[in-house]
């Protein structure tokens, strides 16, 4: 299904979500699958945004959608439970801070909405685990010499 037709199913809280300047993603709670997710969640993933986009399908075996699943089988928070998601794209593996809460939509009756949080602060993943990775290299204390220039 195209992204514009399930938009419409959001009903009064499409515009805001649509219009988020952070990713978010709706899965249907039960499988998970996705089911809608707004532009800034899109390029999150590598996924083109635009007139007639389609949702981009998820691997199973993604981390994102592991842990998806696990949350599916508990009770959340009334307010939401603050995670990471884990997800495969096109450049790499990244960790989305966010939080996940349930919602009901006529086409998910079991939703979980995930809203991400402070995703300005780029984040990779290797190995599994996730790590900040700096805005800028880190500069040179002037001043200090190695002990080899020392003994020159």
């Amino acid at each position: 299904m195209n992204i514009e037709a399930r938009q419409e199913d959001l009903g009064s809280s499409a515009r805001q979500l649509a219009a988020a300047a952070e990713p978010v993603f709706i899965f249907d709670g039960k499988a998970p699958v996705l089911v809608w997710a707004n532009a800034a969640a899109l390029a999150y993933v590598g996924h083109a945004a635009g007139p007639g986009a389609q949702l981009p399908h998820f691997d199973r075996a993604m981390p994102a959608m592991t842990h998806l699943r696990s949350m599916s089988e508990q009770e959340l928070p009334p307010t939401g439970l603050r995670t990471q998601l884990v997800f495969w794209t096109p450049s790499g593996a990244r960790a989305l801070a966010c939080v996940c809460r349930r919602a009901t939509f006529a086409f998910a009756p079991e939703a979980l909405i995930v809203l991400g949080v402070g995703h300005a602060e780029e984040r990779s993943v290797k190995a599994g685990a996730a790590t900040t990775v700096p805005d800028k290299p880190r500069k040179k204390r002037a001043g200090r010499k190695t002990a080899a220039k020392a003994d020159k």
